[in-house]
């Protein structure tokens, strides 16, 4: 009886002392180490995490650095500037707003080759995965026209984002990644995949990068690091009846992306109130596609 005692002792002298340790461990680190730690993460996820271990780690992870750089990360925003009023230059009283502000209103990364100001038409996220539909725009805004008997064609990109911890693989070919174009009236658009490019981030705050360079056919296997993003140029095959990149535009429902074993992402159009806050008709054959909503 004694010799079982004297185990059991030991062994609750065990638990404590890894209780101890794991304790110790967590505050040995020191501010500045976990800062760095943190830091290395550039995750917003991983800092709202951080603030649930103890009151150390909520003091650090609350840190305006650590999340002005867990903005710029992700959304490939350059540099960061606070106004007179305290705010930043996005509005918010800090860099934590900034994070919740865009990842509510699913704000589309920016991307050497599109413009800071494209209007993403249709946007999803599953799985960690978010998704935005750009047009390619044409001169008043006109399809692209109709060869050899077929309908004319829209330009668009899909630009996708990882927001996972892990690199991801994306298959091309047979098989691998699909996109398909859902209207409102239940039929499906015919959506031809062009190429793949890798969606470099912007070097220059005020001028528009140049693309990478566009992989065409589709590679076979894409690899998709953490907080990286890829393009996927596409050509719509529109209906008969449509002639102008509106005419498409409020006609569509969703467009789905189908990646075999890893997420399924649904893309939902704006409403037809949104669109022509975009969109202007100078005349019968002419529009104008405008950056900023009009009035």
């Amino acid at each position: 009886a004694t010799t079982q005692a004297g185990q059991a002792m030991c062994a609750d002298d065990d638990d404590m002392d890894d209780a101890q340790a794991e304790e110790a461990g967590i505050g040995i680190l020191g501010e500045d180490c976990l800062f760095l730690i943190l830091a290395q993460a550039g995750c917003g996820w991983t800092l709202a995490r951080a603030q649930l271990v103890c009151k150390e780690w909520r003091t650090v992870s609350k840190h305006e650095e650590l999340w002005q750089n867990a903005v710029n990360r992700r959304w490939r925003m350059l540099g960061g500037v606070r106004s007179r009023s305290g705010k930043c230059e996005h509005g918010e009283r800090s860099w934590r707003e900034v994070w919740r502000v865009f990842h509510r209103r699913r704000r589309m990364p920016r991307s050497a080759g599109i413009s800071s100001r494209a209007v993403a038409h249709a946007s999803g996220f599953s799985g960690r995965l978010g998704a935005w539909f750009v047009v390619n725009h044409q001169p008043a805004c006109r399809l692209i026209p109709a060869v050899g008997g077929g309908t004319a064609r829209l330009s668009c990109k899909l630009l996708l984002q990882n927001l996972r911890t892990e690199a991801i693989c994306i298959r091309g070919g047979t098989g691998g990644l699909r996109v398909s174009l859902h209207l409102r009236d239940g039929r499906m658009l015919y959506v031809e995949q062009v190429g793949w490019a890798e969606a470099l981030p912007p070097a220059n705050k005020n001028q528009r990068d140049a693309p990478a360079s566009v992989i065409a056919p589709p590679p076979l296997l894409w690899t998709l690091p953490p907080l990286h993003c890829m393009v996927v140029e596409l050509i719509v095959h529109t209906g008969s009846e449509m002639q102008f990149e509106p005419d498409v535009l409020e006609a569509c429902h969703a467009v789905s992306l189908t990646l075999p074993q890893t997420a399924q992402i649904s893309c939902r159009f704006q409403g037809e109130d949104a669109l022509w806050t975009h969109y202007e008709q100078i005349n019968s054959t002419f529009y104008v596609h405008h950056e900023h909503e009009l009035p």
